[in-house]
């Protein structure tokens, strides 16, 4: 008989399907709770077949059927479920309701509203005195005026919820945050739309003071703003940090499209100190526990500034550029997490060291019409993985309404500096062809 059955709540995407593979070689019994993930129709793509034993079609508002379903389908196999895990940020209030009620490992769901609603976030970390900045809540445009006069231009506008830069941009004079008010208070709320957590917060968005964040280390790539995340886990109130990832972006705004993930990173070493001191403080500061922690943070001229924590993995190609770059597989130590299973030194210790560098690359905005010399770079000896986010067929939708990027390169080398030139080698092969003139479609079940 199979083990007890694993309950994944994840997109069913390509980007995803690195950790799905993985999981499965861990655990031959995965049952995924699907929630509208997919393809651009909704439908799953064929090799999920070959990953989940079973999908249960759940809806994340009705949390009582749901888990109803998932005891239905545990009856017949006479054993209740070994854990639950969430890859996807909008999951995880989900997945703790669930995961209360069936007596399983995870975040509890009060602690889950600090490391998603960015307000209460915001508070706790200037409570707990981490370093943060000014900020406010409004609920109009009106009290946005007077918020960002006190706090003083330039300020950045964001939802509460919405994750991966989704309606966040930066604001300048009082025109601008005129005519993007409305749009980004609206769409930040539907994009989170199926959330249960978007009941449990007021109808409002953030007003915060711009971060200027400064790169602190040697590149020969275009990106000034310094920005660096830490990817870890904590487990009974032990923190552990698995690895750094520098996220250096081309401009301070309006838009903060992330170009590029780099490990490990190049940060100076009492940098790398100050900044795992920074998270494990967070950690506490905000109670999580029994959970992986993606933190992210600027670097200024002044020190470490905090951006946010999210209680999950770090999204994107952050799982696949640990492994390749030091061996630590955060599945499996995510997989023990949640199943109850012993998390040993070896698997929380570099097995080596080597630069991995990741490209977002983007199209233009409109109908994605082809993606050329795909097969040009993937042939390279140096380049691990291509990932397509969007086929063609699709809309392209770019800044602020997109949360990723249309497609990414993985590549590594001997050096940074080698990697950095392959990376821009592929993005000159690659060639996206777009056609603007639709409308387009934004797809808001499919957030982080």
């Amino acid at each position: 008989m199979s083990k007890a059955p694993l309950l994944v709540y994840t997109p069913v995407i390509d980007s995803r399907r690195p950790h799905i593979e993985r999981l499965a070689e861990l655990h031959d019994h995965l049952v995924l709770l699907h929630g509208g993930y997919g393809n651009e129709n909704g439908t799953l793509p064929n090799w999920s077949n070959d990953l989940f034993k079973a999908i249960l079609e759940v809806q994340r508002h009705d949390i009582d059927l749901t888990v109803v379903k998932i005891q239905n389908y545990c009856k017949e196999y006479g054993c209740d479920p070994v854990g639950l895990i969430s890859l996807t940020e909008t999951g995880m209030y989900f997945g703790s309701n669930i995961a209360q009620l069936l007596g399983l490992r995870f975040p509890s769901k009060e602690i889950l509203v600090g490391v998603r609603d960015k307000y209460q976030m915001r508070k706790l970390f200037s409570e707990h005195g981490l370093p943060t900045v000014s900020f406010s809540e409004v609920f109009s445009v009106e009290e946005a005026y007077k918020v960002a006069e006190e706090i003083g231009y330039p300020v950045v506008i964001k939802p509460r919820l919405a994750g991966g830069s989704l309606y966040i941009r930066r604001i300048d004079n009082p025109i601008t945050l005129h005519d993007c008010f409305d749009e980004y208070l609206e769409c930040g709320i539907n994009v989170v739309s199926g959330d249960p957590m978007v009941g449990q917060t007021a109808r409002s968005v953030i007003i915060e003071k711009l971060i200027e964040g400064v790169t602190l280390f040697d590149t020969n790539l275009d990106l000034p703003v310094g920005e660096v995340s830490v990817e870890g886990f904590v487990i009974e109130g032990r923190v552990c940090v698995l690895g750094h990832h520098d996220k250096p972006l081309p401009s301070n705004g309006p838009y903060y499209e992330e170009v590029l993930w780099s490990t490990p990173t190049r940060l100076p070493f009492n940098l790398i100190s100050e900044l795992n001191d920074l998270a494990e403080r967070t950690v506490k500061a905000v109670k999580l526990d029994n959970s992986f922690f993606h933190i992210e943070a600027r670097t200024t001229n002044e020190g470490l500034v905090l951006l946010e924590i999210a209680g999950r993995m770090g999204g994107g190609p952050i799982y696949k550029s640990i492994r390749e770059s030091t061996g630590i597989d955060m599945m499996e130590i995510m997989y023990r997490l949640h199943t109850h299973l012993p998390i040993t030194d070896d698997l929380i210790n570099p097995i080596h060291h080597r630069p991995v560098m990741t490209f977002g690359l983007f199209a233009d905005e409109g109908d994605l019409e082809s993606i050329e010399n795909l097969d040009v770079v993937r042939a390279h000896p140096s380049v691990i993985e291509a990932v397509i986010y969007e086929n063609p067929g699709t809309y392209i939708h770019r800044a602020p309404r997109s949360y990723h990027c249309t497609a990414h390169v993985m590549v590594t080398a001997d050096t940074h500096t080698q990697a950095e030139e392959i990376g821009c080698w592929a993005k000159s092969q690659i060639a996206f062809r777009t056609k603007f003139g639709s409308a387009g479609r934004l797809r808001y079940q499919q957030t982080i």
